[in-house]
């Protein structure tokens, strides 16, 4: 049972681990001295009124960028991805988001991910985007 709790895991590992390694291979083709750029985000309330946009770094995550547009998500474990309240809906330009990964799919679920919600701590923005945010 510590056997396969401890493969989970580092499967887990390994999986954020290429994440961040995905985003910094994007970061090196540019040239090392060349920023990631920029994407565009808009953010829609729950009656799909835009509640603000902007833009942000390519590879800060939803989370992130909510906070530099000054619009609050919740987000109670403090971005590790185990307690799903930064649950947002993915309403336009989902593959200009980073893959979803372990703990991110195990936290949504598949009714969740059937939804298109993505975790806003864990999905990184590498273009535009528009998201639904919770009440």
């Amino acid at each position: 049972m510590r056997r396969s709790r401890l493969r989970r895991l580092r499967t887990l590992a390994a999986n954020a681990l290429r994440s961040t390694l995905d985003v910094a291979t994007k970061r090196k083709n540019r040239g090392e001295a060349e920023p990631l750029g920029e994407a565009h985000i808009t953010f829609l309330s729950p009656s799909s009124e835009v509640a603000g946009s902007g833009t942000v770094p390519e590879g800060v995550s939803i989370l992130k960028a909510a906070k530099t547009l000054d619009i609050d998500i919740d987000h109670f474990c403090g971005g590790h991805a185990s307690c799903g309240t930064c649950r947002v809906t993915v309403v336009d330009g989902g593959r200009s988001l980073s893959a979803m990964r372990g703990m991110e799919e195990m936290t949504l679920g598949a009714s969740g991910i059937a939804k298109n919600q993505r975790l806003a701590c864990q999905a990184l923005v590498l273009g535009a985007a528009t998201v639904r945010i919770p009440r």
